[in-house]
């Protein structure tokens, strides 16, 4: 595999191999700190030898980056991408040999067979311990509704580290026209969704406000922050991508999805 350094020429054998394809913009983001071998400025050649605890809601280490793994969840909304229980097992392993942290396995309440799948990966890749003592955390992706977050929870409570992913939509256009819900309506179902998970036991929630990136910033604090004091744990803005850029087509930009997310960050924060 041919391999860059920061300025396109390829790299000593010392550095960490990357794919040439990789843009410019990616090593920005995947190799921020880049060293200098030889008098050059070069790709960062080691990987970390050992990643912190796995705790819900905190990273230890201000240098790792936890990965977030939907290839079993989004990846399946791509056309023809339909897998099997089978397929789908054999990826959350692969996943799991290339060290990935949390691996969404699928929406368990969307079919009977998605619910099976996501509970044999729970049950079988989220038991796998390796030997330096990783294991994935094993997610389901559930809308808000009391049932399916019982579904969801079912589905995943068998892993060593099992999460429940929790969403629901924030922006005017969505609260109006597909929830048909105030503000105030959505703020207390996303608050009961979060009490609800507790009670069954599930202690790794993670809530995410969908079109985050049409939504208005001020109600994202407000809904953010009301989670975070019930559950006392992650909310994020993981769908900020999915859907301001892959499901409206309109999109805020790379840049403008950074700068929504620090802020948010900066105003939320007081809550966690």
């Amino acid at each position: 595999m041919r391999s860059l350094n920061m300025q396109g020429a390829p790299c000593s054998g010392n550095s960490r191999q990357v794919p040439a394809a990789i843009p410019p913009f990616a090593h920005r983001v995947l190799f921020p700190q880049p060293r200098r071998l030889r008098g050059k400025s070069t790709i960062p050649c080691a990987m970390p030898q050992t990643r912190p605890p796995y705790i819900p809601g905190r990273i230890d280490d201000p240098n790792y980056l936890r990965i977030f793994d939907t290839t079993l969840r989004d990846g399946e909304q791509s056309p023809g991408a339909t897998l099997t229980s089978k397929e789908k097992l054999d990826i959350a392993r692969q996943l799991s040999k290339l060290g990935v942290d949390i691996i969404e396995a699928g929406f368990p309440v969307a079919s009977p067979d998605d619910f099976d799948a996501v509970r044999n990966i729970a049950r079988i890749v989220g038991n796998e311990v390796h030997a330096d003592g990783y294991v994935p955390v094993i997610c389901g992706l559930s809308r808000t509704k009391l049932a399916d977050l019982e579904r969801a929870w079912e589905a995943v409570k068998e892993a060593k580290l099992p999460r429940v992913h929790t969403f629901i939509a924030t922006s005017e256009i969505h609260m109006k026209h597909k929830l048909r819900m105030t503000k105030e309506q959505v703020i207390q179902n996303a608050v009961t969704a979060v009490q609800h998970l507790r009670s069954l036991g599930c202690n790794d929630i993670e809530f995410s406000p969908e079109d985050a990136g049409r939504s208005d910033l001020e109600f994202l604090y407000q809904i953010l922050g009301e989670v975070i004091k019930v559950g006392r744990k992650r909310a994020v803005l993981a769908y900020m991508h999915v859907s301001a850029l892959a499901w409206v087509g309109i999109g805020v930009g790379l840049g403008g999805c950074a700068g929504v997310c620090a802020r948010v960050h900066a105003r939320v924060r007081a809550y966690a």
